[in-house]
């Protein structure tokens, strides 16, 4: 039984020493090309955005597969999906990534005046306004920076390591990501001159009389909240059936000008066209409840020179965007 026993633990010792020689050899384009194929669907769009040929990107998560010892992916002719193991690794590869980023920015970030490139998603609705105030500052403040700028209404962005940071609306869900608030703005209801008569806007329910423009890339059914302005608790909401429905606030505040329908768009987006008479606030009485905005990011992205730099600025810029037009 000793010999046995001694034999058994040598191979053991040996199955350790090969695992041990397995982790130290992990590269970091293994650990990348499972995350982007993931992030992107597939290995043919993880491929085309890492600049590498799709058996390139599949032999690096084969490598990754057997140094781990585990299956990380499905795969089908279609498509790819996680496996469990795949799945329970996922979150700590993408650690891993952005450690190693924050490592290097650490490093490259230690100069007086802060430098390099910063990319933000923004909300589009946001995006315009907010952009054409901070770009200018950017540049005088902060000359070595470069901006990397996405549209984008998903907060899935910022799982990808390389946004820094994001301007969003709404709230925020994930416990990876910290949430600065950093003001509100409210929707109101606006139409060109003359479509509606004064005497219809004393009841919100005459809504459903006009044509209505939906903000929607998918429905042209939409419920619009209110709440009467000064009194919060008096709430109504009111089913919509648009003829227009499309996912941008500036072409709806455009359409609304032509003349096409009503629209129910943020106060701070219509407040150029309403002062040049272009648009009239229209059911003045009532308003969105208060939408929130958000500077997201993730945990230990303002430690890094050029990112804390960039995010001041985006505080600054919106929080005074936002109180002009409370």
């Amino acid at each position: 039984m000793g010999r046995i026993s001694r034999l058994l633990k040598i191979k053991q010792l040996g199955q350790i020493k090969h695992m041990v020689q397995e982790y130290q050899t992990i590269e970091f384009r293994e650990l990348q090309a499972f995350s982007m194929v993931i992030y992107h669907g597939g290995i043919t769009a993880a491929a085309d955005k890492l600049g590498l040929s799709k058996s390139t990107v599949s032999l690096q998560i084969s490598r990754l597969e057997k140094r781990l010892g585990v299956r990380l992916l499905e795969r089908s002719s279609r498509r790819v999906a996680l496996t469990r193991e795949g799945a329970r690794l996922l979150p700590r590869v993408r650690s891993l990534l952005e450690e190693v980023r924050l490592l290097v920015d650490d490093s490259t970030d230690a100069a007086a005046i802060p430098g390099g490139t910063v990319r933000i998603a923004v909300t589009p609705a946001l995006g315009g306004v907010v952009l054409e105030q901070l770009i200018p500052q950017m540049r005088r403040n902060h000359p070595n920076l470069r901006l990397i700028i996405e549209p984008t209404y998903s907060f899935e962005d910022l799982q990808d390591p390389s946004f820094d940071f994001a301007i969003r609306v709404g709230r925020v869900k994930d416990e990876n990501l910290v949430a600065n608030h950093l003001g509100t703005f409210r929707r109101i209801l606006v139409s060109a001159p003359g479509l509606v008569p004064q005497d219809e806007q004393s009841d919100l329910a005459a809504i459903s009389r006009f044509p209505c423009l939906v903000f929607s890339g998918r429905s042209s059914r939409a419920n619009w909240h209110f709440e009467r302005v000064g009194m919060p608790d008096k709430h109504q909401t009111i089913a919509i059936e648009s003829h227009i429905s499309i996912k941008s606030f500036a072409s709806l505040i455009d359409m609304a000008g032509q003349g096409l329908g009503v629209a129910y768009v943020p106060e701070f987006l219509a407040k150029r066209e309403i002062s040049d008479g272009k648009l009239v606030h229209c059911w003045p009485d009532w308003q969105s409840p208060a939408v929130d905005v958000l500077l997201a990011y993730r945990v230990g992205a303002s430690k890094i020179a050029r990112v804390e730099a960039a995010l001041g600025e985006a505080r600054e810029v919106v929080s005074a965007l936002l109180c002009q037009y409370k």
